[in-house]
C-alpha cells in the first residue's frame, strides 16, 4: 500500500488535489491511498513521527501561508522520518525550483498550480 499526502494552505486545493488522485486510484486500481490531507506541516510531521511511514508519496505546496514551516523546510524534514519519500511539490512559484535543486531535496515533480486545475490534474496523472 502506497500512501499519500497532501499538504497546502488552500482547503479547496486540498479537496480538489485528494478528488483527482482518489479518482486516478480508483480508476487505475492502485494499491494506494490518501492517509492525511493538511493544511500544516507540523501535523504532517506528527502524524509520520507516530506511524513511521515509508515510501509515502508527498504532494507539498511551497510557500504554506500562516505556517512555521514552508514547503522546502517540510520536505527536508520528511525525508529525515521517511527517506524514501517520493515528494512533488505543487507550487505557483517556478522560481523557486532551482532552489530545490540546490538544496538537493530530490524532487519527483515540480507542478505549477497557476496553469489551472486541468493541467494540475494531467501532471497528477503522470
Amino acid at each position: 500500500m502506497v500512501d499519500i499526502f497532501l499538504c497546502d494552505d488552500k482547503q479547496v486545493l486540498l479537496d480538489s488535489y485528494e478528488e483527482i488522485i482518489t479518482a486516478y486510484i480508483q480508476q487505475n486500481i492502485l494499491d494506494a491511498q490518501v492517509r492525511l490531507k493538511t493544511k500544516n506541516g507540523y501535523d504532517l510531521l506528527i502524524f509520520l513521527q507516530e506511524s513511521q511511514t515509508q515510501g509515502g508519496v508527498y504532494f507539498l505546496d511551497i510557500d504554506l501561508e500562516n505556517d512555521v514551516l514552508d514547503g522546502m523546510e517540510l520536505a527536508l524534514k520528511i525525508r529525515e522520518l521517511d527517506p524514501y519519500a517520493q515528494i512533488v511539490f505543487v507550487s505557483t512559484h517556478d522560481e523557486l525550483l532551482m532552489e530545490t535543486i540546490q538544496r538537493r531535496i530530490n524532487v519527483l515533480n515540480f507542478i505549477l498550480k497557476d496553469r489551472g486545475l486541468a493541467q494540475v490534474r494531467a501532471d497528477i496523472q503522470v
